[in-house]
């Protein structure tokens, strides 16, 4: 059976990812709000979770 503890480390760093992401969005200004919109959402397209499952 193969190693799929990556998929584990993949959902985790994107749960810790996400909570450093909402800390820093109630301290940042409006331009660094903005720039962390358009990388999250580029981040969230790149890693789409029910691409990662298709995978399994």
């Amino acid at each position: 059976m193969p190693d799929r503890s990556w998929v584990v480390w993949a959902i985790l760093s994107s749960m810790v990812l996400t909570a450093i992401y909402c800390l820093w969005t109630l301290t940042a200004d409006a331009n660094q709000r903005l720039f962390l919109d358009l990388a999250v959402t580029r981040f969230i397209c790149l890693a789409d979770l029910p691409q990662v499952l298709a995978f399994l």
